[in-house]
């Protein structure tokens, strides 16, 4: 199914700091899948496996404290991400035991001053545009498209090459192996510019 934004999967954190979840395994409707006690775990049975509409597989967002969830087979893209993080603090470990597939732009994404998120998996195919981008803009709730720096981000990702990074505002991510990794870090300098545009309606 394709929930109403064209996301696979959602699991997002509330208020109160349950956790609920829509599309994928949790059905069409909204389903509380955790309470607000940390640590919480969360299991994906299968594969997460984006369908033709579907923009993003796997969206997390709003979560706080120590959260690990674990997808136990493969997460396959949709037209821009496998994993799309957003506006998550705390502990996030996002644990994928089988492979990552981008099926367009990205395998992760990671923004909206999101801190604390561990990404652990191999992938198997790239990201058109880059393969983990950080710090991108948000556009959505009470944030200004420039809001701050995505940090504490850890990769401990494999692959059979070198997996790219592109960064706009964000730290340098912390590699938790030997993996090869190559850095882009010339749209930081750019990024700037580009929002002011972007925020006055230029250039859309």
């Amino acid at each position: 199914m394709t929930t109403p934004d064209k996301i696979h999967c959602v699991i997002a954190g509330n208020k109160d700091g349950t956790i609920v979840g829509i599309g994928g395994p949790f059905g069409e409707e909204w389903k509380l899948i955790h309470d607000a006690i940390r640590p919480a775990n969360i299991e994906i049975p299968g594969s997460l496996i984006a369908g033709p509409q579907d923009q993003d597989t796997l969206k997390i967002t709003q979560l706080t404290g120590i959260v690990s969830i674990t997808v136990a087979g493969d997460i396959v893209g949709g037209s821009e991400d496998c994993i799309d993080v957003t506006r998550c603090n705390g502990h996030i470990l996002i644990d994928v035991a089988g492979v990552l597939m981008s099926g367009g732009k990205h395998v992760a994404i990671i923004k909206g001053q999101s801190s604390g998120v561990y990404i652990r998996g191999k992938i198997a195919k790239h990201g058109k545009d880059t393969d983990i981008e950080l710090g991108g803009f948000y556009g959505g709730g009470d944030l200004p498209l420039m809001n701050g720096k995505t940090t504490d981000t850890t990769l401990a990702l494999t692959c059979a090459d070198r997996i790219n990074i592109r960064q706009f505002r964000s730290d340098a991510p912390k590699i938790a192996n030997s993996q090869a990794y190559k850095h882009d870090r010339l749209y930081e300098f750019f990024y700037p510019i580009w929002l002011w545009f972007r925020e006055r309606g230029i250039g859309k």
